[in-house]
């Protein structure tokens, strides 16, 4: 791997000419004291990272460029998109954009309607010899003022005592050239005589220092990719903006949306997942949306860049509206009719698309209706959502079964085709409930809330106060048993139930035989409790589970059946 390098005034000069951000890029997150911390280091001569830019020709002039902002207002600047033909080539900034960008607003622009000033009398502290004791030793600082130079007495923030300070605009120095700048410096001698000799050479050093890392002797290391495949590109994107705020693919995707919409591609996205989401019950969020966008508008469902291509892009703006309804209707539907009120149940949101699918191809606004045909659909997608959630069915070859479900569902069908998709699946693949993986369950396994949500349907599973939220509790509790038994045992499907918080902590303040034995008939049923009472006994615990299992599990294929 071979690195260039440039100088910053050099840098500064491609901005917007040569040099450019790709649309994937969020906006300028870094704030003023980031800004100075960068200055601080180059002024230290510590390294500021190297920079990837990506090399693009000519002939890729259909992907999106945005312009460095060089006047910045907070909660109004944004990147605009660059209209002007390109040259033989340009580049596109990968990784190190706010670094770029700070140092183009320092040095061209400025940043809420204020320019960026150095303190010429920036100095080490002459007591201590430890510069990791003191955060910021070169002291850049954002002003709103018009002249080039001006000083200020302020408080030493070590000492306490009052300092001067000089400051010089940035920008009037920068881009002089070196006789040039040495003569700026010679003029703030005549100017500022009420300055002590020694202060004026360190202000002078100070101009001379920051003006020849600009121009000379503080290099920017970057390395220009070449790679044409934007599929790869993407993910060597998303792997070197890794640290910070992370960027998942489906960020940058929704990025290309945001771009070429009409309609506010953000407010719809964010207004729709917060509606769905329920007060934070589920984590819906632009990857699912994005996903089944491309299911519903029948196109290639795989997440690639080719894949929402303008054309891709305007079809999911064009049908948004019958997308959002259709995404709304089945999550109405899970909460309402099915009892899935919770991410915990909920434990593949793929599940959900060949429902939203067959709600949009069949044009239906919503599932709460005494039609026929509706209550015949929803007990049909119901027995699908539970069956695919238990068997784990998207635990893998996501694209391949979605693209089966679609296909299927376009088909001419009078109800939910759940049968014909059974009958389809890949190989492998099986949506029987056997009691094998029933009792393979664990306490704190992806399943083991959705089971019990099932199997003991009193219980609001999202309660709005935090005080009646229920608990997967332990029958037989785990101090009983774990002196002689495994933890498999006792984490065992067949010793979980659910109860209210009240309940549980009335439980737990009992002995188990007290709090067993106080139990009504009524409550051992519901709790699938065997009514042999030998079995309530520690030394029979392991015949308990196994006799519980049989109960719950006779139970969950009627629910399903």
């Amino acid at each position: 791997m071979k690195y260039e390098h440039s100088t910053i005034s050099e840098m500064m000069k491609l901005i917007n000419e040569t040099c450019f951000l790709p649309h994937i890029q969020r906006e300028l997150v870094w704030n003023e004291k980031q800004m100075y911390k960068l200055f601080d280091s180059m002024m230290r001569g510590y390294p500021i990272g190297t920079f990837l830019l990506w090399h693009i020709e000519e002939k890729k002039e259909e992907i999106t460029r945005l312009n460095f902002i060089r006047d910045y207002k907070k909660k109004e600047t944004k990147n605009k998109i660059d209209t002007k033909s390109p040259k033989q080539y340009y580049w596109l900034v990968l990784d190190g954009q706010q670094r770029l960008q700070s140092l183009y607003i320092a040095l061209e622009g400025s940043y809420n309607g204020k320019e960026l000033y150095f303190n010429l009398l920036s100095e080490k502290p002459q007591f201590d010899d430890n510069e990791e004791d003191h955060e910021i030793i070169y002291e850049t600082k954002f002003f709103k003022n018009s002249d080039s130079t001006f000083s200020t007495i302020e408080k030493d923030r070590l000492t306490g005592e009052d300092k001067a300070k000089l400051w010089v605009k940035i920008k009037s120095f920068a881009n002089l050239k070196t006789d040039e700048a040495i003569s700026y410096g010679d003029e703030l001698s005549n100017k500022y005589e009420d300055f002590k000799g020694k202060e004026l050479r360190l202000a002078k050093t100070n101009l001379l220092h920051l003006y020849n890392i600009l121009t000379t002797t503080y290099p920017i290391y970057y390395y220009i990719e070449k790679e044409e495949d934007y599929e790869k590109v993407l993910d060597i994107f998303i792997r070197t903006n890794s640290g910070g705020t992370k960027l998942s693919k489906s960020d940058l995707l929704f990025s290309m949306i945001k771009l070429k919409w009409k309609i506010p591609a953000f407010e719809e996205f964010n207004n729709l997942i917060k509606t769905i989401n329920q007060n934070d019950n589920f984590n819906f969020d632009n990857d699912f949306i994005l996903k089944t966008s491309l299911v519903l508008i029948d196109k290639e469902i795989r997440y690639k860049i080719e894949n929402f291509s303008k054309e891709n892009i305007s079809l999911m703006e064009d049908r948004w509206n019958n997308i959002k309804h259709s995404i709304l209707a089945v999550i109405n539907l899970i909460s309402h009719d099915f009892g899935i009120v919770t991410k915990k149940q909920l434990t593949t949101k793929n599940s959900l698309i060949p429902l939203i699918y067959y709600t949009y191809y069949k044009g239906i606004k919503d599932y709460q209706s005494n039609k026929a045909e509706i209550i015949r659909d929803k007990e049909l997608m119901k027995k699908w959502l539970y069956t695919v959630l238990l068997t784990n069915l998207f635990s893998s070859q996501t694209d391949d079964l979605l693209g089966i479900c679609r296909d299927i569902i376009k088909q001419k069908n009078d109800s939910f085709p759940l049968e014909k998709i059974k009958f389809k699946l890949p190989p492998g693949k099986s949506m029987e409930i056997r009691k094998d993986l029933f009792n393979s369950i664990q306490y704190n396994d992806r399943n083991d809330f959705f089971v019990l949500g099932l199997l003991f349907p009193e219980f609001n599973l999202a309660p709005i106060s935090s005080c009646g939220k229920p608990n997967i509790d332990h029958i037989f509790p785990v101090e009983n048993l774990q002196k002689k038994y495994s933890i498999e045992l006792i984490n065992d499907i067949g010793n979980l139930q659910i109860l209210s918080d009240n309940e549980n902590k009335k439980k737990s303040n009992s002995t188990f035989e007290e709090w067993i034995n106080g139990q009504d008939e009524f409550f051992l049923t519901k709790s699938y409790i065997p009514n042999d009472k030998h079995l309530w006994k520690v030394e029979n615990y392991e015949k308990f589970i196994d006799e519980r299992k049989k109960i719950m599990y006779k139970k969950l294929k009627e629910i399903l059946d």
